[in-house]
């Protein structure tokens, strides 16, 4: 379902699920970033909703908190600063990473897959992995609402890397409330 008018990368408040028809598999990418082939293939075969929250602190500084819930009650939370400074967050999937958010215009991303669909302001993350063996990865991201399938959606681009290995997907998300 469409995105509503009045919901902005600033306001992301809403229940968005996981469109697996109109995304990218990710399938590569978990891999290369150590999740092991039974829980990728639960991960392929369930839905995932996420519960966005936008808050401002004491500071002025905005948080984007995000509940991600995949069918069969696994829930994983994500609070992000959007201050582009580091955080490190010990991830029970992923290992130990380190991240950073920020919101910025779209035309400051020089990576054009990243931007690719987008105009004005998006959301921009940046994680990599800490202390993995062999190469560590990186993922950089925009989030922002795009045009799919003829309708307003909430997308995430993403360009991960891990040594030679380079994946560009897509997922989006269709507005459930």
């Amino acid at each position: 379902m469409a995105v509503p008018s009045g919901v902005s990368v600033r306001k992301l408040d809403g229940k968005f699920e996981f469109n697996k028809k109109l995304s990218d598999s990710d399938d590569k990418m978990l891999d290369l970033q150590g999740i092991g082939w039974i829980m990728r293939q639960a991960i392929k075969h369930s839905g995932v909703t996420l519960n966005l929250h936008t808050k401002t602190d004491e500071k002025g500084v905005t948080h984007l908190d995000i509940e991600q819930v995949a069918s069969g009650g696994y829930k994983n939370w994500e609070y992000r600063p959007m201050d582009w400074d580091f955080q490190e967050k010990e991830d029970g999937a992923y290992g130990k990473i380190k991240l950073r958010s920020r919101f910025c215009d779209v035309s400051e991303i020089s990576n054009d897959l990243l931007k690719k669909g987008f105009s004005g302001e998006v959301i921009n993350t940046y994680s990599e992995s800490v202390g993995l063996k062999g190469d560590q990865w990186q993922a950089d991201q925009v989030w922002g609402i795009e045009t799919v399938d003829g309708a307003p959606r909430y997308t995430r681009h993403i360009h991960f890397t891990r040594g030679n290995e380079v994946h560009d997907i897509r997922k989006v998300y269709d507005w459930k409330a």
